[in-house]
Order: structure tokens, then C-alpha cells, then sequence
């Protein structure tokens, strides 16, 4: 087929997919905020709710204080063989059961509404992260079409085009591991300080204070952990220094982590890493991202090296640690069972760029992920 043919058609369906997109966009932005709003409108009944629930539990102990002093009551009497008092304060007592079973069963009612109440509020939030997932596709998939129509354009080769679609598939997959990441990292230490925040207010109003201050420093412990972690998925989303330089992205990156997990990371660069092109800066800052990343939290290193040298023809990378290593054949296979893309990426990365990658480890040797990529690929 004619190139110039090609690019109409490539046109004529970039055109149609912009406008799909956009009235997909505009649904699902409809779809979150009625949601949005059905959550809001749940947080406030659950707030009411626990208030309510607190103020029954507090009346009902009151009751319980009323009604074992009428049994008192009712025994003294008995004692006194005084009859009037006695059927007074068996009258008391009778009211204050009475009391206390209607107190009881409305804390019942109170907790059987609170519970139902958090479960779809927890069901609304899982709407809002899937759509979540679905507008980041969505977005990326815009921004594409947006920022790379003239790229895609000139794309003359079937490598080119294999390119393209490598570059989305690393792009999806990289917003598939945020979404995951975040909801089971962030969220879930933020909804632990809400109910930390829950628990704190209820011994606020038993004036229990100093369970209210311990549950204020553990919520302070959890909330710096939230904000190291959505720091390093920022960092992850926009490597800071990456733009000048692939030594100060992984200058950066290495300081970041060094700051966020306490482990010793050594950045040693030779040549000239600042002449690389774009794509294969970023393509080679997100190997060692990732094989740094793996040797913190899955092989808990406590020393990483990240080596470089680069030539007039040839960039070399090396990610060395110290951690508890693993079998190489076994975590693959364990990676495809579970869908995970990390060292997936690492490999198809290295191989998009015209290069070759190799991963050394065995239990108990630590990890050495080994890149090699000719300079004139990309």
C-alpha cells in the first residue's frame, strides 16, 4: 500500500478514535462524579452514624448505672419489708430494663445500618478505581493521538509501527501497575487512618485521652508512610532530572530512594550520558528504575550499584545488590502466572532499544541486572 494512502487511512481512523474517545471521556467524567457524590453523601451518613452510635452506647451505660441502683434499691427494700418503696423501686427497675432493651436494640439497628453503609461505600470506591484505570487509558490514549499524530505519520517501516505499539503496551501496563500499586499501597494506609481518626475521636468523647494520643502517633507513622510512597510513585510518573540527563534522572532516583527506604545506593556513570537521544534515555532510566525498585522491596538490599559506561557505539548498564537474591527461570514463570510485567518490561525494554539484557541471581547471592544497547538503534 502507498505510504501517502496509508497515512489518510491511518488519518481517517485517528479522527474517528478522537471523537470515541472523547464522548468516553465525557461519560465516564459523568459516571465518577455521580459516584463521587453517592460516596460523599455515604461518608456523611457513616460519620453521623458513628456519632449516633457512640451517644446511644454512652446513654444505654447511663441506663445500666440507673438500673443496677433500683435493684439496689429493690433488695433494701425488700429487706425493710417497707412495701411502698419496694414496688417504687420494682416499678424503676422494670423502666430502666425497658430503657436499656430499646438502647440496646437501637445500637443494634445503628450498627447493622453503619456496616451496610460501609460496604457500599467500599463498593462506590471500587467503581471509582476501575474508572480510575479507564480514564488513565483513556487520557494516555488521547494524549497520544494528540501529541503523536505527526510522529505516527511519518512512521515508514513495520519496525517503526512495532515500536509504536511496544511504546503503548509499556505505557497501559505501567498505568496498570500504578492503579495497582497505589490502591494497595496509599488508599489502603489512608482508609487505616481514617478508621485510626474513628477511633481517636471515640476516646476523645470517652475522655480516654491517652489512647487518643497514642492513636495520634501511630496516625502520624501512617500518613508519613502514605506520603513516602505517593513521593515515589510521583517519581515514577515524572523522573525528576531525567529531561537534562540520564546521570541526573538516576542521580535523582537514587537519592529519592535512598531517602525514602534507607538503603545505600551508588550512582557511577562513565562517558558521556548526556548525548543520549530521548527515547533511549527514558528506556534505560526505566530498566534501572525497575531493577532498583525490585532489589529494595523484593530482595531487601541494603546496598545497590547502579554502573554505567558509555561509548561512542555502545551504553552499558549494570544493577548490582546485596539482597537475599532469587531463582531467575522460577520467578519468570512465577511473574506470568500472576501478571506481572516487571521483569517482562525490563527485557522487551532493552530488546525495543536493539539491545541485549541479562539478570544473574541465585538465592542468597543477590541480584546483577546486566543491559548492553547500541547507541545508534534509537
Amino acid at each position: 500500500m502507498p505510504q501517502d494512502v496509508w497515512n489518510s487511512e491511518l488519518q481517517d481512523v485517528l479522527d474517528k478514535a478522537s471523537v470515541s474517545l472523547n464522548y468516553s471521556i465525557d461519560h465516564v467524567v459523568e459516571i465518577r462524579a455521580e459516584v463521587r457524590r453517592g460516596v460523599e453523601d455515604l461518608e456523611k451518613e457513616l460519620e453521623t452514624l458513628k456519632l449516633e452510635v457512640v451517644e446511644v452506647i454512652e446513654a444505654n451505660d447511663s441506663v445500666g448505672i440507673a438500673y443496677r441502683k433500683a435493684r439496689v434499691n429493690l433488695a433494701q427494700a425488700a429487706e425493710r419489708q417497707d412495701n411502698a418503696a419496694q414496688a417504687k423501686a420494682y416499678e424503676e427497675a422494670e423502666h430502666y430494663m425497658k430503657l436499656k432493651g430499646s438502647f440496646e436494640e437501637r445500637e443494634r439497628n445503628l450498627r447493622r445500618r453503619r456496616d451496610e453503609v460501609e460496604r457500599e461505600k467500599v463498593r462506590l470506591e471500587r467503581i471509582l478505581t476501575r474508572s480510575e484505570e479507564t480514564m488513565s487509558k483513556l487520557r494516555l490514549a488521547m494524549e497520544i493521538l494528540k501529541n503523536r499524530l505527526e510522529d505516527m505519520n511519518q512512521l515508514g517501516t513495520e519496525r517503526d509501527y512495532k515500536m509504536v505499539a511496544l511504546a503503548l503496551r509499556f505505557a497501559e501496563q505501567e498505568n496498570l501497575r500504578l492503579a495497582r500499586d497505589i490502591h494497595d499501597g496509599p488508599a489502603q494506609q489512608c482508609s487505616g487512618a481514617i478508621l485510626l481518626l474513628d477511633h481517636m475521636q471515640k476516646n476523645l468523647q470517652l475522655g480516654r485521652g491517652e489512647q487518643a494520643f497514642q492513636e495520634a502517633d501511630r496516625l502520624r507513622e501512617q500518613l508519613k508512610d502514605a506520603l513516602g510512597e505517593f513521593r515515589t510513585f510521583l517519581l515514577r510518573l515524572k523522573p525528576v532530572g531525567l529531561d537534562l540527563s540520564l546521570e541526573k534522572g538516576l542521580s535523582r532516583l537514587a537519592e529519592t530512594l535512598k531517602e525514602r527506604y534507607g538503603v545505600e545506593i551508588a550512582v557511577t556513570l562513565q562517558g558521556r550520558p548526556d548525548s543520549l537521544p530521548s527515547m533511549l534515555r527514558v528506556n534505560l532510566y526505566r530498566i534501572v528504575q525497575e531493577a532498583t525498585m525490585n532489589a529494595i522491596r523484593h530482595g531487601r538490599a541494603r546496598k545497590v550499584q547502579i554502573l554505567g559506561s558509555f561509548g561512542a557505539e555502545t551504553v552499558s548498564l549494570k544493577v548490582v545488590d546485596d539482597g537475599i537474591g532469587f531463582d531467575v527461570h522460577a520467578e519468570h514463570v512465577k511473574a506470568q502466572e500472576r501478571g506481572s510485567y516487571g521483569l517482562t518490561n525490563m527485557e522487551e525494554r532493552a530488546r525495543f532499544a536493539g539491545g541485549s539484557f541479562r539478570i544473574e541471581s541465585a538465592p542468597g547471592r543477590g541480584t546483577i541486572v546486566s543491559l548492553s544497547v547500541p547507541v545508534g538503534e534509537v
